[in-house]
């Protein structure tokens, strides 16, 4: 599924004019020949121009006749540091709603994950987007994409000021120097009229960090500098925070989230100009351009505390168990030291004695009623009873535990601080053993689910049970049994223990289960490789290369098989101990000759290379191990020879402890081969592409390469299949909306053909994501691939999301063809009238059939996913709809249709039948049968009711930039909230099927941003429950309304965009009179329905669930701001709309 939906010819669109800002005696004379309105509305600021005081504004009554509102959430709450906090309800009523985020977060973001165009996305909310200077490109940064500023003129500046720099404030960002020669580089400031009003910057004269503050808007004012000790960070990430606390006078800078600097001074001054990043203004002038790259840039209009910084570093604490002390040391730099009782260590391991050992933390490690991950590394030395390996204590139970019950790995989490709580517990399916063992436990809260990830492999989901925040301090290798005692101690070692407050990914929890030292994943576009892991180990490339967007994943870096090649600056790898690489790889040619994935450069010979070996008349994938500079290379092969112009997953491991080298291919081990190599190649480069050989640069690489990592430890077949298994065989996802190719995500080059005219493009929006799917009329048309993308007679899998247009007859969305038969169906069956998942005992129309089914009749025009799974060892047949486990059959014989894989039809008596009448869209078949929890992910990866990070929404006060004031109210301390695509509020009022409803607000939304502004919900908070009378800013930057009387969903939608960082007003209606759509006082849009879904809900704000709606934006949360939400129980005319923006605008 694809999340970078089409813009819709956005340089072409419509927008809305920019609202304007009347001058007071302006507003006072519209207002004064008005009648008394319902709402107290709002007028604009733009920071300059102010409203008048208080006492020149008539105060408003809040509702006339007909116009009272039945919900109106000012959003005017100081902003508050807990969540949730309470919403205030000006309607008379005292309906107080709820935020499910706290409203102190960052006034502006940028993660630089844009990667193409001049302008960078304010994922804040605050809809305060930076537009970037003089050519400033994209590339690979410390979390995902990055800004590269070269010093010369780049440099990007926000639409207004960030935050109020005489006030309390705080900036941070990652940066990576890449020269610093002379002079300052500056990270971030914002300008005044003549200079900066802060200054996060690098000083060369004492090669120091440093964060400045001037006492006046000028450069001969005096200043306060918080500042490091002298040093050299020219190639490394380093994260910068600069803190100002106003009230207590204090600067302070944090390196890598610890406190590196505090200096006492009053400086504040308002500097109202942009914020800028890479530079700074001097004397009216632009100075200190900075050299670099720059990723994921914050500020906050607070001062931060440390424990705060220190979580936008990494992980809310982090116990290494490396130093032998009675004290277990918080590398997160949050300051959550853990005191240790009976405890001992081993080889950077804390040893648990079973009875007595335990670590207990200063503080808790998170807040257990938001989101949280727990990762760690165990060696049990008993199994026997409940133990825990880690736990957050309340006073009288926990709020969650990770250990195991002398069988499984279990992780458990509780309702209430009670004696008898409810409780959840998911249970690993890998037994709990000697071995060492990985251990990720996720508590997603706003999907409220937990998942257990064991050596980072998914093991088991669950729903979660209602969250509490237990206050006791992180404990290690205990956990609470009653108010009074501990127990469940833990027989075994733990080497690493780390909590975080967010939501880790299963490739999160995989990349810290194999922990790499360097991994490569290539999707940057400048002349650096860049090292995902952060740990710096970037690969500069060289000769003949080039980016390449047709790739396994993302991008890859492609080689001419001449000349390039990407090296690191040192040795990643010590090639004396034990080590292990991977890498997908795409080789365009073979013949003579030898062609090199990843070495690592000796004096004159390379102590290792995995290639594509074609000396010697050989044509296959080898690893070749080289004792020493004068030892001929001790080469293992692959079992079968190469093809070329397909990807292929690459491991190569050397065991020195077993003396001992492994060669998997796609994730098969190859063999294993005897070799002692205890060569060490210190401050030589690892070489992606090619090596060396006789002190020569040789075996080039022609094709392409991704996902490259090397691994300071051995890989194990698990580690392999589950690296192997993260992609499927094939994956069309049909968003071309163009031509006849429909190309192939996986990067197997299974692209499939459309044929036939009764085959068509569904067209942009009609895609089950609002991008595009394929139209069959169940008469003729096809998608045809040139090959086979799996085999049938082992195990395999096959999902699709389909949309069934027609009954009346069996129908196959999804086929392999044999010569007389399907090797497999995935579709419709008409005499059942049920999904079904078949295949045949062999390709013959007289063999038997097996067939797993569905529980229910399908609906028409609905968008579904079905997943077909063959478990070869299980003889069983396995149909999943959307996700859960619906039918089940034996299947004992097998064989392999080889013909190719086909969208549209099944094949039946040599010819195609069944032929499919409906919508087709997101097509993936696997070469392995998919667990259910991987079904599950597969569902909820492709419909995502969205669960970001559990991040704070940042409040703006009024005369900040973006912030509403209360016109009519004369409220200049009035406030909007900035939703940054993650929090949701709600009311906690419930309504029966309301039979008509007026939504009524302010809100301001970036270019490409977009999601939920209202919605009416069937639960209050949960993004997974049916969400109906939607008000959404769709994937094209449209206002889009939906009711679904019925279950039938009904949209109208504006021609023009409104995602142009303006504030706008918007009135959506339901009633007799039909559908209604106002922006800024203007009918735009109508429709027929008079009704809407007949359900008991709620209303919210911030967050709805999207999924199958059209144009859906990328995602479900708002990307915007709010401001004086209200709900009508009635449909309002359209004169009492255009009176309420226009008393207000």
């Amino acid at each position: 599924m694809r999340r970078d939906h089409g813009r819709d010819g956005r340089a072409a669109r419509r927008r809305f004019g920019r609202a304007r800002l009347l001058a007071p005696a302006l507003v006072l004379a519209v207002l004064a020949a008005l009648p008394a309105t319902e709402s107290a509305f709002v007028a604009t600021t733009d920071g300059t121009a102010t409203l008048t005081s208080a006492s020149a504004f008539k105060t408003y009554p809040q509702s006339m006749t007909g116009d009272a509102a039945q919900l109106y959430h000012r959003l005017d709450e100081a902003p508050a540091a807990t969540a949730p906090t309470n919403a205030a309800d000006s309607s008379g009523f005292a309906r107080t709603g709820r935020y499910g985020d706290a409203t102190d977060g960052a006034s502006t973001h940028y993660p630089f994950d844009d990667g193409a165009g001049s302008a960078a996305r304010d994922v804040s909310g605050a809809a305060n987007a930076g537009t970037i200077a003089g050519g400033a490109t994209w590339g690979a940064g410390m979390r995902g994409g990055a800004l590269n500023l070269n010093g010369s003129g780049q440099f990007v500046t926000s639409a207004g000021p960030a935050v109020n720099t005489a006030a309390s404030f705080s900036v941070a960002a990652w940066v990576r120097l890449t020269a610093a020669t002379t002079g300052h580089y500056t990270v971030v400031s914002q300008d005044g009229a003549s200079i900066s009003g802060f200054f996060l910057q690098y000083q060369k004269s004492n090669d120091e960090w440093a964060f400045q503050m001037r006492s006046s808007d000028s450069s001969a004012a005096t200043f306060v500098e918080a500042q490091t000790p002298a040093q050299s960070p020219v190639g490394r990430w380093v994260h910068l925070a600069g803190v100002y606390d106003a009230t207590a006078a204090t600067a302070r800078l944090y390196v890598n989230g610890t406190l590196a600097d505090s200096r006492n001074s009053a400086v504040g001054w308002a500097s109202a100009g942009p914020l800028v990043v890479g530079g700074a203004r001097w004397n009216g002038n632009r100075s200190d351009l900075m050299t670099g790259q720059v990723d994921d840039v914050r500020t906050y209009r607070r001062a931060l505390t440390g424990p705060e910084i220190g979580m936008l570093v990494g992980p809310a604490t982090w116990w290494d168990f490396d130093a032998v002390s009675t004290t277990v040391a918080d590398a997160s730099g949050n300051g959550n030291p853990g005191a240790a009782t009976s405890l001992t260590y081993t080889g950077g391991e804390g040893v648990f004695n079973g009875t007595s050992s335990s670590v207990a933390g200063a503080q808790p490690a998170v807040h257990t009623d938001r989101s949280f991950s727990v990762a760690a590394s165990v060696r049990l030395t008993g199994t026997s009873g409940l133990r825990y390996v880690v736990s957050q204590p309340g006073t009288t139970t926990n709020a969650f535990t990770l250990g195991h019950n002398g069988t499984s790995w279990q992780f458990t989490m509780t309702g209430a601080d009670t004696a008898a709580p409810a409780t959840v517990t998911v249970s690993a399916t890998t037994a709990a053993s000697t071995a060492l063992t990985h251990l990720v436990a996720v508590y997603n809260a706003q999907a409220a689910e937990m998942r257990l990830f064991v050596n980072g492999r998914l093991e088991k989901v669950a729903a979660a049970p209602a969250a509490w925040d237990a206050g006791g301090g992180l404990t290690a290798g205990r956990a609470r049994t009653s108010s009074s005692t501990f127990g469940g101690y833990l027989a075994g070692n733990i080497g690493d223990l780390r909590v975080y407050d967010r939501v880790l990914s299963s490739a999160d929890a995989l990349d810290l289960a194999l922990a790499p030292l360097a991994r490569w994943d290539m999707d940057e576009r400048g002349a650096v490789a860049a090292d995902g892991t952060g740990n710096g180990n970037g690969a500069t490339r060289a000769g003949a290369t080039s980016w390449s967007s047709a790739s396994h994943h993302g991008g890859a870096l492609e080689l001419a098989g001449t000349t390039g090649y990407a090296a690191t600056a040192s040795n990643v790898l010590d090639t004396s101990a034990s080590y292990s690489v991977s890498a997908w790889a795409y080789l365009t040619a073979t013949g003579a000759g030898n062609r090199t994935v990843i070495s690592q450069d000796g004096a004159s010979r390379s102590a290792f290379f995995l290639q594509h070996y074609g000396a010697e008349g050989m044509n296959h994938w080898a690893f070749q191990v080289l004792p020493s500079e004068v030892a001929t290379g001790i080469v293992l092969f692959s079992t079968n020879p190469v093809s070329t112009y397909r990807w292929t997953h690459l491991v190569a491991v050397y065991d020195d402890a077993a003396d001992t080298t492994r060669l998997y291919v796609d994730g098969v081990l190859q063999g294993s081969a005897a070799v002692t190599a205890d060569r060490a190649t210190t401050g030589r480069p690892t070489v992606i592409g090619a090596g060396i050989y006789d002190g020569d640069r040789t075996d080039y690489f022609p094709g392409k390469l991704d996902e490259i990592a090397a691994y300071q430890r051995v890989l194990t077949q698990a580690d392999v299949t589950a690296l192997y298994e993260q992609a499927p065989d094939m994956w069309l996802d049909a968003d071309e909306n163009a031509g006849t190719v429909l190309g192939d995500r996986s990067g197997h080059t299974n692209s499939g053909t459309m044929s036939g005219t009764g085959a068509t493009w569904t067209g942009a929006g009609s895609g089950v994501f609002g991008t595009t799917g394929i139209a069959f009329d169940g008469a003729s048309g096809q998608v045809v691939t040139s090959a086979p993308t799996v085999r049938t007679d082992t195990d395999l899998t096959v999902s699709a999301w389909v949309r069934l247009g027609a009954k009346g007859a069996t129908r196959g969305a999804v086929s392999q063809n044999g010569t007389a038969v399907h090797g497999f169906f995935l579709g419709y069956d008409g005499t059942a009238d049920r999904w079904a998942f078949r295949m045949q005992a062999s390709d013959s129309t007289a063999s038997a059939q097996s067939s797993a089914t569905g529980t229910a009749s399908p609906p028409l025009d609905t968008w579904t996913h079905l997943t077909g799974v063959y478990d070869d060892t299980a003889d069983v047949l396995r149909l999943y709809v959307n996700g859960a486990l619906q039918g089940s059959a034996a299947h004992t014989t097998d064989w392999h249709a080889t013909g190719a894989t086909v969208l549209g039809y099944a094949r039946w008596s040599s010819a195609p039948a069944y032929r499919w009448s409906g919508r087709v869209d997101e097509v993936r078949t696997y070469g392995r049968a998919l667990r259910d929890e991987e079904v599950k992910t597969l569902h909820a990866m492709s419909n995502p009711a969205q669960v970001p990070q559990n991040v704070h929404l940042p409040a703006l006060t009024a005369g900040v930039p973006g912030a509403l004031q209360g016109a009519q109210q004369g409220q200049q301390a009035s406030t909007a909230v900035a939703f940054g695509g993650a929090g949701v509020a709600w009311n906690p009022q419930s309504y029966a099927s309301p039979a008509a409803a007026t939504i009524e607000a302010w809100f301001r939304v970036s270019p490409g941003a977009g999601g939920t502004l209202a919605a009416f919900s069937t639960d209050p908070a949960s993004m997974t429950t049916t969400a109906d009378r939607l008000l959404y800013v769709d994937s094209g930057g449209r206002l889009t309304f939906g009711v679904a009387p019925g279950g039938t969903r009904t949209t109208i939608r504006t021609d023009e965009a409104v995602d142009d960082g303006d504030w706008h007003h918007v009135a959506a209606s339901y009633g007799t009179a039909g559908m209604k759509l106002a922006v800024d006082g203007v009918l735009r849009k109508t429709g027929a329905a008079t009704s809407a879904l007949a359900a008991t809900g709620y209303w919210r704000w911030g967050g709805a669930n999207l999924a199958l709606w059209p144009n859906r934006p990328v995602s479900d949360h708002l990307t915007g701001t709010l401001d004086e939400a209200a709900i009508f129980s009635t449909q309002l005319n359209d004169q009492q709309i255009a009176r309420h923006y226009a008393a207000n605008h």
